[in-house]
This record gives C-alpha cells, structure tokens and sequence, in this order.
C-alpha cells in the first residue's frame, strides 16, 4: 500500500511536471502576446488622437487634392476651350487676312485703274482743250471769213461817184473792215480824208462848151490846165482806193491759210 502510495506520488509529481514543463512555453507565449496586446492596445490609446488628427488631416488634404483636381479638370476644359477658341480665332483671323489682301490687290488695282482713268481723262482733256482751242480759233476764223465774205461782196459794188455818196460808202467800208481787219481802217480813213480834196478837184473839171471841133478844141487846154493843177490829195484818193482793194485781198488769203492750219492740226 505504501509502496503503492509512493508511486503514485511519484506518478504524480513526475506526472505534473511533465504537464509543467509543456504549458511553460504557452505560458510565455501567452504573456508576451498578452503584453504585446496591452502595449498595442496603451500604445493605440496613445496615438489615437494623433491618428485622429493625421486622418483628419489625410482626409482634408484627399478633399483638396479631389478640388485641385476638379479644379485642374476645369481648367484644362477651359484650356482646350480657349485653345479651340484659340484656333478658330487663328483661322478666322488667316480667313480676314487673306480677305484683306484681297481687298488691298482689289485697292491698288482700282488707284491704278483710277490712276490710268484719270492720265486718259487727262489726255483727252488736254485733247479736248487742244481740239477746243483749234475749233474756237476755227470758229474764229470762219466768223472772220464771213464778214471777208461781205466786205469782198461790199467792195465788189461801183461807187455812187458823189461825194456824199462815196463818203457813206467808205464810213460803211470802215466798219466792215474794222470787223476783217483792224489794220484796214488806216487806209479807209485816208481815203475818207482826200474824198473831199478829189471831189473838191473833180467838180472844177471845165466840161466842154459844145459837141463841134472847136468847141473841143477851146476845151483842150482847159481840160490839160484842169489836169495838171490836180492838187495830191485827188491822186491820192485813188491810190488809196486801189490800195485798199489789194490789202482787202491779201487780209482774205491770210484768213483762208489760218483756217487751213486750224482744220489740218
């Protein structure tokens, strides 16, 4: 029974050290989880509100990137909507451009169509003025011609052979050459000035007595006194008068030329 009871002392003891020995190492394993859980928990406590605060501060730091980048969003859309903008202005501004070449080509082709209008108008105003000109001298000349005309037709009359007659002849011929040629008046005055010096002489002439031989005869040596006492005015009258007649023609043929020369240029 002793023995019996030794051995199960023995059993025992050895028993529970056996069991000893393996919950040992459970035990330490358990101890260090349990401390290293008591040490994550205080440390956890610990750092909580500095977790707090870097989450708060994560999280706020997350909504400003999330605005930027709406933000960024935005401004690229703006950025492709301006440089869209952008290019059509660009091509809206190639387009007015070329539009105002054009219509700069368009302008100096007008000033030198106008340029090149305005020489020509020039050039026939010139012309014309020339052609104006040659036609009033023209006009001129023909008007001139005219009244040649009439003066040739007045002078081709005989004379009324009176000296009142011939005086109202020549006052007539001096106006009529005035309008021809003034020139002419010179010589027309210097027949109105012998008329009454021919007259005077003309009316002393000793008409004969009769138609018989010798009243002939008895009229000769008056006739040759008559004739040689012709004072110079009475010459003169008709060297003036034939005077006249020459100059009339020449003055004609001078305004026959010029008309000429203003229908050839």
């Amino acid at each position: 029974m002793g023995d019996d009871t030794d051995s199960c002392i023995t059993l025992y003891l050895g028993g529970g050290f056996k069991v000893g020995m393996r919950t040992l190492p459970i035990a330490v394993v358990i101890s260090l989880v349990v401390g290293f859980a008591a040490g994550y928990i205080t440390l956890q406590l610990i750092q909580q509100p500095q977790l707090e605060s870097l989450q708060a501060e994560l999280k706020a730091r997350d909504d400003t990137i999330n605005l930027l980048n709406i933000q960024i969003t935005q401004l690229r859309n703006d950025f492709n909507r301006i440089s869209s903008d952008l290019s059509s202005e660009k091509s809206n501004v190639v387009i007015l451009q070329n539009t105002l070449d054009d219509y700069r080509k368009q302008v100096v082709d007008l000033e030198n169509r106008v340029s090149a209008l305005v020489a020509s108008l020039e050039e026939a105003r010139v012309k014309t003025s020339s052609s104006l000109s040659k036609l009033d001298q023209a006009l001129s000349v023909l008007d001139t011609l005219q009244n040649d005309r009439i003066l040739l037709s007045w002078m081709n009359r005989d004379l009324p052979g009176t000296r009142e007659g011939d005086r109202e002849f020549w006052n007539e011929t001096r106006a009529l050459a005035a309008k021809s040629e003034p020139s002419l008046v010179f010589t027309v005055d210097r027949i109105l000035d012998n008329l009454d010096i021919y007259y005077d002489w003309q009316e002393r002439f000793p008409n004969p007595a009769g138609n018989t031989r010798e009243d002939l005869i008895n009229w000769c040596p008056l006739f040759i006194d008559w004739l040689f006492a012709q004072p110079p005015g009475a010459d003169q009258y008709n060297q003036y008068v034939n005077q006249l007649r020459e100059e009339i023609l020449l003055v004609v043929i001078s305004h026959i030329d010029s008309m000429a020369r203003a229908l050839e240029s």
